[in-house]
């Protein structure tokens, strides 16, 4: 009796949980400055002295992933050390509304209120009336209509083939504008329908000249272009 009493404490000691006295992290891929976001969201739930059980292990992963920085992670635990494997999120693209430029990750999260400098992607400036933006679990989200909005115009962008480095897009709530270098002018177009066919028919035949155009319906409205004189 003694023995099996023994043995069912040696079993109890061999399988308690390790308690947590240290979190490494260590970043997988690497997409901007998240690591230090990452790690003091992260810290919030990892304290010295956490029982590390499987379940608790699994949880901890559960909660790294839904961070808006982390793509995906993996959790390993050996003794009291806990190791944190961290893929970053990528930025998707920027969205600039009320003098901030917030970059976006392809979960639709804002990673950051401030453009880095290294940063070379799209950028949209959003206009309308109310925010593009949503809380979730206490984190800015793209609305999904905003969403919807930004993927259209680049499906249609990279369907024309349009020389990305000659215009500035803007998102409205009716339609969306394109703001063009060359020639300088201000193009307002559906999300969906032939505004973007007309507009490339005028772009390539050269009769675009500068100016303000709105395409958004079936019969050209020119406020401001071509003709000197012309008037809204």
């Amino acid at each position: 009796m003694l023995f099996v009493s023994i043995l069912f404490i040696s079993y109890l000691l061999l399988n308690a949980p390790s308690k947590l006295e240290n979190v490494n992290f260590i970043i997988v891929k690497k997409t901007g400055p998240w690591k230090e976001k990452i790690v003091q969201n992260a810290l919030l739930f990892l304290r010295p002295g956490l029982d590390i059980s499987p379940e608790i292990v699994d949880e901890v992963e559960r909660k790294l992933s839904s961070l808006p920085w982390v793509e995906k992670c993996r959790v390993s635990v050996k003794g009291g050390n806990l190791s944190v494997e961290i893929w970053e999120e990528p930025v998707a693209y920027g969205l600039s509304f009320k003098g901030k430029t917030y970059l976006i990750g392809k979960n639709g999260f804002v990673l950051s209120d401030e453009l880095d400098r290294n940063f070379n992607g799209e950028i949209f400036s959003y206009r309308g009336k109310t925010s593009p933006f949503f809380s979730e679990n206490g984190f800015l989200r793209v609305k999904n209509s905003v969403k919807i909005e930004i993927n259209l115009v680049k499906s249609k962008l990279k369907e024309l083939k349009l020389d990305r480095g000659n215009f500035h897009i803007i998102l409205q709530d009716v339609g969306v504008a394109l703001s063009l270098k060359r020639p300088p002018s201000l193009i307002y177009l559906g999300y969906e329908g032939s505004s973007w066919e007309r507009f490339l028919s005028l772009l390539r035949r050269g009769f675009l000249k500068p100016g303000i155009y709105d395409l958004r319906y079936s019969d050209m409205l020119i406020l401001r272009g071509r003709n000197r004189n012309a008037t809204e």
